[in-house]
């Protein structure tokens, strides 16, 4: 394509949008796609979207962390917790209207959600779970 005269000034032409991917998406796992699939029934899609960046963001940084290399996993550690903070949020909203039904698929959900850590940090997902139930005062046990 070629430039186009705006006014006095020549604009150059804009590169299709398929010629380079978004800088924030990020690709998640099979396991994390179908966990996704079923968060799309409880979500709004504003959320879900912020969810899906979250989980990628969070199965970036739970490898690197789990990886075994200090110095990587020094600086993935922030990430990795804000990623499950975002998504434990997300998950409990202050304000829920959800139906009994609605209930136990967004509790199966919050649950489910460890195994897309690898085993040695699903601990921390639970207790992130838990902090966010504290920091609210909501005394609910979903394990």
């Amino acid at each position: 394509q070629a430039a186009v005269a705006v006014g006095a000034q020549k604009v150059p032409p804009l590169a299709p949008h398929a010629a380079r991917p978004a800088a924030n998406v990020v690709a998640v796992s099979k396991a994390a796609k179908a966990w996704l699939g079923r968060a799309e029934d409880l979500l709004p899609r504003m959320e879900l979207e912020q969810v899906r960046g979250q989980v990628g963001v969070l199965e970036l940084q739970a490898d690197i962390v789990a990886g075994g290399v200090p110095e990587r996993a020094v600086a993935a550690e922030p990430l990795l917790l804000g990623a499950l903070k975002g998504v434990a949020q997300s998950l409990l909203p202050e304000f829920c209207f959800d139906t009994p039904a609605e209930e136990r698929a967004r509790e199966a959900l919050i649950r489910d959600c460890g195994v897309l850590l690898p085993r040695l940090l699903r601990p921390l997902w639970k207790r992130t779970v838990e902090d966010v139930l504290t920091a609210r005062g909501d005394a609910r046990r979903l394990w």
